[in-house]
């Protein structure tokens, strides 16, 4: 699967803050994956989406409203 190229960078806001350290090592496995280089702002957009993405997942099985 390949990701698009952003024309803008677009943020939603979210109750967890993406480290920059983790941020840099995304540009890093994008780049290694792809072989393009993605801004700062791109990878931190990428992290906050897979992050939304993985809660729509985890949350309706392990989220706190489940008892």
């Amino acid at each position: 699967m390949r990701i698009r190229k952003f024309s803008r960078t677009v943020f939603i806001a979210t109750d967890m803050e993406i480290s920059e350290k983790k941020v840099i090592e995304l540009q890093e496995l994008y780049k290694k994956q792809f072989g393009e280089e993605i801004s700062y702002e791109q990878a931190y957009g990428l992290g906050d989406a897979l992050i939304r993405i993985i809660r729509l997942v985890y949350d309706p099985f392990y989220g706190k409203n489940n008892n």
